[in-house]
């Protein structure tokens, strides 16, 4: 995260749990965080106290699966759209998920990274293939009026620092491009799912040092 003056941070907030999940993991978080002016919100009393998490909003999944049950369809955001007249208690949010590289993705060295940016905000998550298509396809089955999904190709290399420094120039090339400003905070490594090198099968070599024997 760039610098922020203090007069643009409210440090020392707290919350109990059932506001915000981890960006990385998806857990609902308890503990510390601060606001940023542009309203994103991390772990930690302040910016200043070590790394952060992204925190995004918590969802009920009690709820989830029936959105906006109790309200007058006039009630809810003006800016959803019900696609094919169907009613709010039938749409689905997109649910965050985390990508996982086949071995096919590792031996052509990168793979797609698919996301959606909440339209009203600069709010993202990551989510997988399906619900990418689905909301790009504005499938009425999801709340499709409300998300703007994208894609981005991953370098999973060998080489590590290439890999980040391609993910980095990838993720503020979108970011400068004015319509995704606040995403490089949502990114937790450039160099996220590199493959780790291999160790040398010490028991072909008879010099090599053995587990029994040790250094």
């Amino acid at each position: 995260m760039k610098y922020l003056p203090k007069s643009q941070i409210q440090a020392n907030l707290y919350t109990g749990g059932k506001e915000y999940t981890l960006s990385t993991t998806g857990e609902v978080y308890t503990g510390y965080y601060y606001k940023i002016s542009s309203g994103q919100k991390y772990t930690g009393k302040s910016p200043f106290n070590g790394s952060s998490i992204l925190l995004l909003e918590f969802i009920d999944s009690s709820n989830q699966s029936h959105i906006g049950a109790n309200k007058n369809p006039l009630e809810v955001d003006t800016e959803v759209i019900y696609p094919n007249n169907i009613g709010p208690n039938e749409l689905f949010l997109p649910q965050y998920n985390t990508p996982l590289p086949t071995s096919d993705d590792y031996k052509r060295g990168i793979f797609t990274r698919y996301f959606c940016k909440k339209n009203n905000e600069n709010k993202y998550l990551e989510v997988d293939q399906i619900t990418y298509n689905k909301l790009t396809l504005k499938d009425p089955s999801i709340l499709w009026s409300l998300y703007s999904p994208f894609s981005l190709q991953w370098k999973i290399s060998t080489s590590e620092s290439l890999n980040s420094s391609y993910n980095q120039s990838s993720v503020l090339k979108l970011e400068n491009s004015g319509d995704y400003r606040g995403f490089s905070s949502y990114i937790r490594s450039y160099s996220q799912y590199s493959p780790k090198p291999e160790l040398p099968d010490q028991q072909s070599n008879p010099n090599s040092p053995t587990s029994e024997g040790g250094y």
